[in-house]
């Protein structure tokens, strides 16, 4: 079940490419999987109860804590280390 989840996350960022591209320049930062998965749950296109079942996965954990991360470095770099 996981897998599918994984493909329908892929196939709608392959699909949806220029939205979400739009939706980087608009969040000022590189979607990450886990963001795509969110944007796709907000949109309703994604269950919660597939977004739970694809966070109980190795990838899902991975690409969780990727953002996170970003989201850290942008709260604590300094504004020139982004020229």
């Amino acid at each position: 079940m996981s897998f599918d989840i994984t493909q329908k996350i892929d196939d709608f960022a392959k699909t949806h490419y220029k939205e979400l591209k739009n939706e980087e320049t608009i969040r000022d930062k590189q979607l990450t999987k886990y963001d795509v998965a969110q944007y796709m749950l907000s949109k309703g296109v994604l269950k919660e109860s597939e977004f739970v079942s694809w966070m109980n996965t190795n990838e899902g954990f991975e690409a969780s804590q990727i953002s996170q991360r970003q989201a850290q470095q942008l709260k604590q770099s300094n504004i020139w280390s982004f020229s």
